[in-house]
């Protein structure tokens, strides 16, 4: 049971509070197909997997690219692209590597019916990567959309069939066993009454976390224990409701981190943080993390590292997207530094909208970087950070709220050029160049308003101002 209990708020924070950190991108360097390369992103250890997206407007095949990275240098190894795939099969919209093995999830293959679905897997055997296996399932039909989700572990291997029809509802998880020949199928997973079961997949040791996307606004999560088999164990309440949306989850250290987006009229960014405790799920604490005007939507988390990505903003200005570095200190999570991409600036990126993160390694796609959108991904290394990527750089506001006029104190090395006030629906109200450093809002109305200031080296804050 989840105790609906607030014990602790993480605090606001607005751009310019903390250091940005600039990533260097990769991008394959052979064998090029597709647009959106970034769509999904998988590591374990050295190995890197990307996938590009397929699109039938233009017609352009999505692949899965293999790198290995050694000392900071990332080396294309191979690309995949099976021979009996096509544009629409989705192949690539989940990724999963482990050890030596590789698996590719294709949804809506058509395996002798439409849209049953497929899953490819990829063996690396003396330094040389190439396909091993092929599997459907078992009880195929019609729009299963087996290979929606997809995660491997060790010699277990679980696979998402979000549409699957079966006695307990709709979706499946399906297991499957190496041994030591090829991948075998061992059980299926379902849980009463569920919609769309397999949305996403978490395992921890014998610990199993699988989501069900209710609806739109709605996910649970259904927890499975291994023992010999795995059992269903207990499910969460509900996450999401009218006025908030739910977007992602984690597990890690029998914790589960799940991001939620309050559509309230100042669209709450909100974490939550749950406990294992006597085989069910006990709320700890609730972090709200608003930046801009960002929509929260990833959370990935490894040992003592977060990472939060946004999946979309209110003010219908293109921009870079921010991922944000958290870590926990004395058992409290900490704000450390946010990531930028390569992009330009007035550009959408969508940085972040895929996160791998295995213990400091993390690996990110920005699929829509660039003219075309033909995408980039990013890799780092969280303990490179140096202490001069937290040198503050801040924009300070007051009074906030006011009544009538604000004044702003510019404390980075970058100058103000000049500002735009935004309504809370994205209307430009007004514009003009930073002459001095008050702003008047006497003709206004109360209310919440968006206030952008752009510098002179093309980077820009937004900050939300309320007038009394």
């Amino acid at each position: 049971m989840i105790r609906k209990l607030l014990l602790s708020v993480f605090v606001v924070f607005s751009v310019g509070l903390f250091a940005q950190t600039n990533l260097s991108g990769f991008y394959p360097s052979e064998n090029v197909s597709g647009l959106r390369f970034g769509t999904e992103t998988a590591m374990h250890d050295n190995t890197i997997v990307v996938a590009s997206e397929s699109s039938i407007l233009p017609t352009t095949i999505g692949m899965v690219y293999v790198f290995s990275q050694e000392n900071q240098t990332i080396t294309q190894e191979n690309v995949f692209y099976p021979d009996d795939a096509e544009s629409t099969d989705q192949y690539g919209k989940s990724i999963s590597v482990n050890e030596d093995f590789i698996v590719v999830g294709s949804p809506m293959h058509d395996e002798g019916l439409i849209d049953a679905g497929a899953v490819y897997i990829y063996r690396k055997v003396n330094n040389e990567w190439s396909f091993f296996q092929k599997i459907t399932a078992n009880d195929a039909t019609s729009d299963k959309q087996f290979g929606a989700f997809l995660k491997i572990q060790g010699n277990s291997m679980f696979i998402a069939a979000t549409n699957d029809v079966n006695l307990d509802g709709i979706g499946a998880v399906y297991v499957y066993t190496f041994n030591e020949t090829e991948w075998i199928f061992s059980q299926k997973l379902t849980v009463p009454n569920t919609v769309h079961l397999g949305e996403k997949i978490e395992i921890e040791d014998n610990l199993l976390v699988i989501s069900e996307r209710v609806n739109f606004q709605i996910s649970k999560y259904h927890t499975f224990i291994f023992n010999t088999n795995w059992n269903y164990s207990d499910s969460t309440e509900e996450f999401g409701h009218l006025e908030e949306n739910s977007k992602d989850f984690s597990l890690e250290n029998q914790q589960l981190y799940i991001t939620t987006l309050a559509m309230t009229t100042e669209f709450t960014n909100r974490l939550y943080i749950l406990n294992r405790v006597n085989n069910s799920w006990e709320q700890e604490t609730i972090l709200t993390m608003d930046f801009q005007d960002f929509q929260i939507g990833k959370v990935e988390v490894s040992g003592e590292n977060m990472l939060i990505g946004y999946e979309s903003y209110t003010l219908q200005m293109s921009r870079k997207f921010p991922v944000f570095y958290y870590k926990k200190v004395e058992n409290e999570w900490q704000m450390q530094t946010y990531f930028f991409g390569e992009g330009q600036a007035g550009m959408d990126d969508r940085l972040g909208n895929s996160i791998s993160l295995q213990g400091s390694n993390l690996v990110m796609g920005a699929y829509t970087e660039g003219p075309i959108s033909n995408g980039k991904a990013y890799a780092f290394n969280l303990e490179n950070l140096s202490s001069t990527s937290f040198e503050k750089s801040q924009i300070s506001i007051f009074p906030n709220p006011t009544a009538s006029t604000i004044t702003f104190q510019n404390n980075s090395l970058n100058q103000p050029k000049n500002y735009e006030l935004f309504s809370l629906t994205g209307k430009l109200l007004q514009s003009s160049s930073l002459d001095n450093n008050t702003i008047s809002l006497e003709n206004f109305q109360a209310g919440l308003y968006f206030l952008k200031i752009s510098f002179d080296n093309g980077l820009f804050e937004t900050h939300k101002i309320i007038k009394k």
